[in-house]
């Protein structure tokens, strides 16, 4: 397991209890976010073997990548190589966006931005088989439900998502050798990056407040 957040915890908690698995080790976010519980707290608590750096490249030093059936990310900020992707015989991830719209990072956010003045939407949340591109890889399975974004904070979409993402895993899990991933319609594909934050305004974090109060103090500082 790779990732961070409470819906790691949750799922890795299923995978402990169901008898067709075994979970090997986890990889965390470092540095772990202050906004959810710790990934390291958990799996010391569970005698979970954890990679303390974080760093994939250093998963060597604890497991034998060639002997793990299954990779599962879940909120990995990594971008993986085509070296360690071809080691690993699956690995999947999820990704709260309807694919291929919203690739790429705080896709809730732009959401939000982009479907403001709606009163009810669809949202979708994604897992997927990992290639090398940025949550590109063909879809094993989809979830949608409504969402309103006239009314809805980007954290009451994010706790959707993870209610939601929890039985889209689990299921996926118990048929995923049977489920044929689909490929991605490149033609529908959009995606955000990292340096394009500061176009979000209000909808940059998970309240419309707080996005409004880190705006101002950077205009402040200016």
């Amino acid at each position: 397991m790779m990732g961070k957040g409470e819906l790691v915890i949750k799922v890795c908690n299923w995978l402990i209890k169901e008898k067709e698995f075994d979970l090997k080790c986890i990889v965390p976010v470092i540095p772990e976010p202050d906004w959810s519980e710790s990934i390291i707290d958990y799996a010391k608590s569970k005698n979970i073997t954890y990679l303390d750096s974080g760093n994939i490249n250093d998963l060597d030093q604890i497991i034998n990548i060639y002997e793990i059936d299954l990779f599962i990310s879940i909120f990995f900020e990594t971008i993986l190589k085509r070296d360690f992707i071809n080691r690993c015989k699956r690995i999947i991830n999820f990704h709260p966006s309807p694919l291929p719209r919203y690739r790429g990072v705080r896709s809730i956010n732009w959401f939000l931005k982009d479907n403001e003045n709606q009163s009810q939407s669809t949202y979708a949340i994604t897992l997927l088989d990992i290639d090398e591109g940025i949550d590109s890889g063909p879809i094993i399975s989809q979830v949608s439900f409504p969402v309103y974004p006239e009314y809805d904070e980007v954290i009451d979409i994010y706790e959707r998502c993870l209610d939601y993402g929890y039985y889209l895993i689990i299921h996926a899990l118990r048929r995923l050798d049977e489920i044929i991933p689909i490929p991605q319609m490149k033609e529908m594909a959009t995606i955000h990056y990292t340096q394009e934050n500061y176009l979000l305004g209000d909808r940059s974090t998970f309240t419309k407040k707080i996005s409004n109060q880190m705006e101002n103090k950077l205009v402040q500082k200016e």
